[in-house]
């Protein structure tokens, strides 16, 4: 009897102590969501049951509620952001990260403390800790530095870079704030090291392998059932995202067999197209679009030209440029619903019409993490990279002009698409331009404008030599995004505003095209001044070539044509996370 009260005294004991800290893990989440929260949280009951049985493995009981606590803190902290910028989420996903973070404290001290010998007991514990302050880190860094949440696009975006533009990244952005931040992370990793050492397991219990495993596998089945969480789920959407990239490289003969089977080519196709592609401008800093600095002299005075024609309303589909030129260059776009892998690259398809495709470029060609970009760049006949850095470097050893010299070592071909890949107004901003186009100053708007002033000379100059070209049709620029330059911050989206998306769009048409296509000439002018995000360059381009899918035609999305879908209701950005009617209002 008296074994039976005293068993009955201690389920009591820890059914009082799991149920304290069950309530204040739901008094943490309302605090996180700013109001009282206490339907569908019982997920976190069963994590407060495992923190209060591991802790009767301990001597100093004390001390073990500290350590967890503590790391628990930690790690839940990394959601305070979406918070405090007011960015709403959802509640099941944050409980689900609660919950998997109190079990990852869990199992982290337990195994950790569970081993005696000191010099393998401080490598699992600084295993364990890399990943996890590495975690807070960037979150907390990325926050206190941009003011803004780290999100899936970020991280994708960090995956597609390299080194030499990280490095970039981080002295044009990273802030006092964030370094103090990562630091604070850091001091309060060596804090729990020193008291998870000095953790002692009860004599007898340092040896209950069953209940150690039994409560080790628990944890660990909670973390695996809660990984679609807030947190995690960000690192799963890149990863789905690096996937579809991996598809759409596998799928490449797939969509070749296709265009076989479906390609329509009117008569008189011949000529030679270029599609040139700048980076990271602003429509808002080009004089051409009423910016009060002489940004774009040369557009400004070509734009009056009867031959081009200026696009006032052009949006980019995304911030970033992987993104972007995924969509601008394939039929994939953000109205229709084709998987990308299925997507026909604006390559594949002028090649299946006879043309030949060449691609220069001044960026680097990504070897770490393959795009579509490098696959569909990497289709072309011709191909000229004069960034050699493969996957190291983003720094600009030779300027854009240089690829204006390229043109003149083409094969030539009566049928060609050109495509011309700036490094344009990338930052940072002053390695873009050379000296003597350092004429607006040297703050960080007036490199900007420096970058805008020199991009506007190479694309004067490059138009100078195409339009030489024998058989030369047109030639088409858009940037893939834009740089809120003016704000400081750059194209992130994870703190976007709507000036990310403000990119020029212009057309240039030879006389014999404007004679032979006074229909689609017309088309055009009369959409000048209609919404245009840019992952419909791909219906742009193939409708000025003439050349047709059947099955992936898609009108309404085709500018050259009168059946374009202007209606402002439907036009968005951000892959359909932004509205751009909200821009307009």
């Amino acid at each position: 009897m008296v074994l039976l009260n005293k068993n009955l005294k201690k389920i009591l004991k820890i059914t009082a102590e799991s149920s304290l800290i069950y309530l204040t893990l739901v008094l943490l989440l309302s605090f996180l969501s700013g109001s009282v929260v206490y339907l569908k949280t019982e997920r976190l009951l069963g994590t407060a049951f495992i923190v209060v049985l591991i802790s009767y493995l301990y001597k100093n009981r004390k001390e073990y509620f500290i350590s967890w606590g503590i790391l628990y803190f930690l790690l839940c902290s990394v959601v305070f952001p979406y918070f405090i910028v007011d960015e709403h989420q959802t509640l099941q996903p944050m409980i689900k990260y609660m919950n998997v973070v109190g079990c990852i404290s869990c199992f982290v001290i337990l195994t950790t403390s569970f081993i005696s010998n000191k010099i393998l007991k401080k490598s699992l514990f600084i295993l364990y800790m890399i990943p996890l302050l590495l975690l807070v880190m960037i979150f907390w860094g990325y926050y206190f530095s941009m003011n803004a949440t780290f999100a899936a696009d970020t991280l994708l975006a960090v995956m597609q870079t390299n080194f030499r533009e990280a490095k970039e990244y981080l002295t044009d952005y990273f802030s006092l704030q964030g370094s103090i931040a990562v630091l604070t992370v850091l001091l309060v990793g060596v804090g729990m090291w020193l008291n998870i050492k000095c953790l002692e397991l009860c004599k007898g219990n340092k040896y209950s392998l069953h209940f150690v495993f039994v409560l080790s596998l628990a944890s660990l089945l909670i973390c695996y059932s809660g990984r679609q969480n807030i947190v995690f789920k960000i690192f799963l959407d890149a990863e789905k995202n690096l996937q579809k990239y991996a598809d759409f490289q596998k799928k490449q003969s797939e969509r070749k067999n296709h265009i076989k089977t479906d390609l329509q080519i009117q008569k008189n196709t011949k000529g030679v197209y270029i599609l040139v592609i700048g980076e990271s401008q602003n429509k808002d800093n080009m004089s051409a679009y009423g910016y009060a600095r002489k940004t774009t002299p040369w557009l400004e005075e070509a734009v009056q030209q009867n031959n081009f024609i200026n696009f006032t309303k052009a949006y980019s589909c995304h911030t970033h440029t992987v993104p972007v030129l995924t969509y601008a260059l394939t039929a994939k776009n953000q109205y229709n619903n084709l998987p990308l892998a299925s997507s026909i690259s604006i390559i594949e398809a002028a090649e299946a019409a006879g043309y030949e495709t060449v691609w220069l470029s001044n960026q680097v060609k990504y070897s770490a993490w393959d795009t579509p970009i490098t696959v569909i760049a990497s289709e072309a006949n011709q191909q000229s990279w004069l960034n050699r850095n493969i996957g190291e470097t983003t720094g600009t050893s030779v300027y854009d002009l240089n690829l204006v010299n390229e043109i003149d070592l083409l094969k030539n071909s009566e049928k060609m698409l050109i495509v011309i890949h700036l490094m344009g107004n990338h930052s940072s901003y002053e390695e873009r331009y050379p000296q003597n186009f350092a004429v607006f100053g040297s703050k960080g708007i007036d490199k900007y404008d420096n970058s805008i002033l020199y991009n506007d000379y190479v694309v004067s100059k490059i138009y100078e030599r195409v339009q030489k070209l024998s058989g030369f049709k047109c030639m088409i620029y858009f940037a893939d995004h834009a740089d809120a330059a003016k704000d400081g911050l750059g194209h992130d989206s994870g703190r976007f505003i709507w000036p990310m998306t403000h990119i020029p769009l212009y057309m240039v048409f030879s006389k014999d095209f404007m004679r032979e296509e006074q229909n689609l000439i017309a088309n055009l002018r009369n959409s000048s001044d209609k919404i245009f995000t840019n992952d419909l360059v791909f219906n742009l381009l193939l409708g000025i070539m003439r050349i047709k899918i059947p099955s992936l035609y898609e009108p309404e999305n085709d500018i050259t044509n009168t059946t374009y879908n202007f209606d402002v209701q439907r036009f968005k950005t951000l892959y359909g996370k932004k509205m751009i009617k909200d821009d307009l209002k």
